[in-house]
C-alpha cells in the first residue's frame, strides 16, 4: 500500500491539468480511463497545486510530496513540543513523542494521503487565531479544506465579530475556485451537483475500517445518505453549545482541541484523520502534567 493513496491523487490531478474533470460522471460519461475517479470538490483540484505541482512526473513527484509531508509533520511535532515545553520541557519531549507514535502518522506516510499537510495547516490557523492574526487562519482553514472532513468544522472557531468576514471571504474564495476549476475542465457546478459522483463515498463509509459514529449507524442498518449529514448537524450543534457556554472564554487551543475531536467522532474519516487528535492530546498532556 505504499504510496496508493498518493498515486490515486497524482492521476486525478494529473487529469485536472491536462483540463479534463476528475470525475466522469460530472461529464456526462459512465466510466473514465486510468481509474480517475476523484471524489473531492472542484475547488480542492486548485487547493491541491502546491501538494501535487503540475508538470511532474511520477517520481518527482512522489520525492516532493513526502518532502511536503515530512515537512508538515515537522510542524505539527514542533507544535507539541513547544505546547508542552511551555509546562516543563519533559512534557514537551513527552508530547512529541506522543505524535511521532500516532498510528495516523504512519498511515499518513504510508498512503501519501493529505492528513498531514492539513493538520499542518490546521496548526497555523490556530497560532494565528491565538496572535488575532484573521486573515492569516482564514487563508490556512481554505488551505484546509482541501481535504474537507478535515477542516470543516474548524469554521466554528470564526464565529466571532470577526471571524464572520473571514467565513464570508472564505466562501467567496472558495466559490471562485470551484468555478475556475469547472471552467478550466469544461464542465458546470450544476454538472457536478447533478452528478451525484459523491455518492461513492456513502461506500466507502461502509469499509470496515473507517471507524466513526457514522459508520457506527450505517453499521446498525442506517442508511449513509442519512448518517452522514444527521451526524455532521449533531457534530455542529454539539460544538456550538459547548463553545458558547463552557468554553466561550477558553484558550484557542482547548476550543480547536474541542472541534477537532468533534469531528473526528462525527464525520467520514480514514485512519491518517486521526491527526486531528493532537490537538487534544496536547491539551489533555498540559492538563495532566499541571
Amino acid at each position: 500500500m505504499w504510496h496508493h493513496d498518493l498515486g490515486l491523487l497524482y492521476r486525478e490531478q494529473a487529469s485536472f491539468y491536462a483540463g479534463q474533470y476528475p470525475a466522469a460522471e460530472a461529464r456526462g460519461e459512465l466510466t473514465l480511463a486510468a481509474g480517475h475517479q476523484s471524489d473531492y470538490p472542484p475547488y480542492s483540484f486548485p487547493l491541491a497545486m502546491p501538494w501535487l505541482l503540475p508538470g511532474l512526473g511520477w517520481g518527482a513527484a512522489r520525492v516532493w510530496f513526502t518532502a511536503c509531508q515530512l515537512a508538515a509533520a515537522a510542524v505539527v511535532v514542533a507544535f507539541a513540543w513547544m505546547r508542552g515545553r511551555e509546562e516543563n520541557a519533559r512534557l514537551g519531549w513527552l508530547l512529541a513523542g506522543g505524535v511521532l507514535a500516532m498510528t495516523g502518522l504512519r498511515a499518513d506516510l504510508l498512503f501519501g494521503n493529505y492528513g498531514l499537510l492539513m493538520t499542518a495547516l490546521l496548526v497555523a490557523m490556530g497560532w494565528a487565531l491565538e496572535r488575532g492574526r484573521w486573515s492569516m487562519a482564514g487563508v490556512a482553514w481554505v488551505g484546509s479544506l482541501l481535504k474537507p472532513q478535515m477542516g470543516w468544522l474548524f469554521a466554528m472557531l470564526f464565529l466571532s465579530r470577526r471571524g464572520w468576514r473571514v467565513l464570508v471571504a472564505a466562501a467567496v474564495a472558495l466559490a471562485a475556485l470551484a468555478l475556475v476549476a469547472c471552467w478550466w475542465t469544461d464542465v458546470t457546478l450544476l454538472d457536478v451537483v447533478r452528478s451525484k459522483y459523491s455518492s461513492r463515498v456513502s461506500v466507502m463509509m461502509l469499509y470496515p475500517e473507517r471507524i466513526s459514529l457514522v459508520s457506527v449507524l450505517t453499521s446498525a442498518g442506517m442508511d449513509a445518505g442519512l448518517a452522514l449529514p444527521l451526524c455532521a448537524l449533531g457534530g455542529i450543534g454539539a460544538a456550538a453549545v459547548v463553545l458558547l457556554t463552557r468554553l466561550r472564554t477558553a484558550t484557542p487551543l482547548a476550543r480547536a482541541a474541542l472541534v477537532a475531536t468533534i469531528n473526528r467522532i462525527c464525520t467520514y474519516h480514514n485512519a491518517c484523520d486521526d491527526l486531528l487528535l493532537v490537538f487534544a492530546l496536547v491539551l489533555l498532556g498540559r492538563q495532566a502534567w499541571a
